[in-house]
């Protein structure tokens, strides 16, 4: 898992950074900047990935259960160069 803090104000990087510290094994990395928007930072994100397929995943953002595993088998079956899921909309 990469996480890009944007320039974030809240404290959302220091508790990954905890997280990551305390877990060596966690396989996930935070990549720090300054606030350049979600399109600087998804260009970096795809930058610092080896994988075949990433999912963007923004503060807001909720993946329903087997989301990934369902994205995947289509992505497998149909081989797209990009795949886009249906979306909802969750009143907050």
């Amino acid at each position: 898992m990469i996480c890009i803090d944007d320039g974030s104000t809240d404290k959302t990087a220091q508790e990954i950074q905890q997280f990551t510290e305390s877990s060596p094994k966690s396989n996930i990395q935070l990549l720090r900047r300054e606030n350049k928007g979600a399109p600087a930072a998804r260009n970096k994100d795809t930058r610092h990935t080896k994988e075949a397929y990433f999912q963007f995943l923004d503060t807001d953002d909720q993946l329903l259960p087997q989301k990934i595993e369902n994205q995947i088998k289509k992505a497998i079956k149909n081989n797209p160069f990009f795949l886009f899921i249906n979306h909802r909309l969750i009143p907050s």
